[in-house]
């Protein structure tokens, strides 16, 4: 069962050096009936970024940080939960943080 993640990273209004993450996972969300379960999880991070760097940079870390931090906090979570199900626990592979394509290089 592949997981559907999606990232979204925001610097906080009036605090330097703050960001906010969220990931969200969700498993099976067509809610097949053949698979054992049907998951939409979502998990918030709060992370601070030395004041020093560019917005572009702190944005990035926090980004693969937060993917490392809240994607392992999920899997987790999911293999606690399942765990204790009639199914078995569920058992999510890692995932991998892949760059935006952006509309010049969909092009090529």
């Amino acid at each position: 069962m592949t997981p559907a993640n999606q990232i979204d990273v925001a610097q906080v209004l009036d605090t330097a050096g703050q960001y906010i993450a969220t990931m969200r996972s969700t498993f099976n969300a067509e809610k097949d009936p053949t698979a054992p379960y049907s998951i939409d999880m979502e998990c918030i991070g709060v992370f601070t970024v030395d004041e020093k760097l560019s917005v572009e940079e702190a944005r990035r870390g926090v980004t693969i940080t937060a993917h490392s931090v809240l994607y392992g906090a999920i899997r987790e979570a999911v293999l606690w939960i399942t765990g204790r199900q009639p199914y078995g626990p569920l058992h999510l592979g890692l995932s991998v943080l892949r760059g935006e394509t952006s509309a010049d290089t969909q092009s090529k």
